[in-house]
């Protein structure tokens, strides 16, 4: 089974974010304003991730992609409190697009 993810990005144009938003929607869950949590079962690997949404960016745009062991997802909190919202277990870095803040 593969590892949920969690999505995180900075994307400066109006236009390019909403094609990230609109590419991830099919398959996410919606966290925060620029965060997104794609579930186990979806079957998408995290390079998969990667590559799909870093062909959507520019220049000074970053994106993250974290794989979620079980451990981490289990020291998770929600907000408000729920139990765990997507069914399973939580980060490391597995991909990344972007440079790093100046």
């Amino acid at each position: 089974m593969r590892r949920p993810l969690v999505v995180a990005y900075d994307v400066t144009d109006d236009a390019r974010r909403e094609r990230v938003r609109t590419a991830l929607r099919p398959a996410a869950n919606w966290c925060q304003q620029s965060v997104w949590v794609i579930g186990p079962t979806s079957g998408l690997a995290a390079d998969a991730v990667r590559d799909a949404l870093g062909a959507l960016l520019g220049p000074g745009d970053r994106l993250r992609v974290y794989g979620l062991c079980a451990d981490c997802l289990r020291a998770c909190r929600w907000a408000p409190d729920r139990p765990e919202p997507f069914g399973w277990y939580g980060p490391q870095v597995v991909a990344e697009v972007g440079e790093p803040p100046g």
